[in-house]
């Protein structure tokens, strides 16, 4: 593909031909080949990108650890004037940004996830659930919990809480062995009216497996089919790693129905 283009330009300056080979590799999901032509070919020359070759870029610098190049890349598209396109603008803008903190996120930098969420509020940008999600989750896995605590209530407080945002609260209670606050939480979705998913049960369930709590075990699956959630093949994964040799008889076929 590059040579393709540097016979094609013959050193002249082609921004729609760059442009094209850029999108060509990342469509081959060259990403990382597609960011170093970017860097190399593409911003010493002043080419300016369409927005969605933008959001591409920025995916694919955040998908190999570039956040600096994503950043870069959300920062100029977002430094350009306001163009009509409604919601569809205003959504791609988020989900670039969403990519942004995830990227911050996997590097263990919250401040710098903070700093894209803190640049949208000053903006005036409505942030919706994608945004409060993983901005909830950035604070998680990054292990602040005060920051996490405090995203969780701003998140009720402007009811955008999910089951995603649940999950991963609830998951971070297990994490650190606190299972009663997260049985606490599950009774809380149920009273705001958010249904419980495969996720949900499932982070419960291993936890109760880790802590070979068989009556706890079945316990859950009983609420699961009670809330008409059914397994997938991570709860039966699960559950086969809660049988023994001591196990009962009807766990064994329970679980064996289960898979079937």
């Amino acid at each position: 593909v590059l040579e393709m283009h540097r016979t094609a330009c013959q050193g002249a300056h082609s921004p729609r031909m760059s442009m094209a080979c850029c999108s060509a590799l990342l469509t081959c999901d060259r990403k990382k080949e597609a960011c170093e032509y970017y860097e190399h070919e593409m911003l010493p020359k002043g080419v300016m990108l369409d927005v969605m070759l933008t959001n591409s870029l920025v995916k694919a610098a955040a998908s190999y650890g570039n956040t600096a190049l994503a950043k870069h890349l959300s920062d100029h598209v977002t430094a350009r004037p306001a163009v009509a396109g409604g919601s569809n603008a205003n959504a791609s803008e988020l989900q670039r940004h969403a990519v942004l903190i995830k990227a911050y996120s996997r590097d263990g930098n919250l401040s710098g996830a903070s700093e894209v969420v803190a640049r949208l509020k000053q903006n005036g940008t409505p942030l919706n659930s994608l945004i409060h999600n993983c901005y909830l989750d950035a604070c998680v896995q990054c292990g602040d919990m005060r920051a996490a605590l405090t995203q969780f209530d701003e998140m009720k407080q402007a009811g955008m809480l999910d089951v995603v945002g649940y999950n991963t609260m609830l998951k971070s209670h297990l994490a650190q062995g606190r299972s009663d606050d997260a049985r606490t939480l599950l009774h809380e979705m149920a009273a705001h009216g958010v249904q419980a998913n495969k996720v949900t049960f499932n982070e419960l369930l291993h936890a109760r497996v880790v802590a070979k709590d068989t009556r706890g075990v079945w316990t859950l699956v009983d609420d699961m089919q009670k809330a008409g959630v059914q397994a997938n093949s991570v709860t039966c994964s699960i559950l086969l790693k809660s049988l023994s040799i001591h196990s009962r008889p009807q766990d064994v076929k329970r679980v064996m129905g289960l898979i079937e």
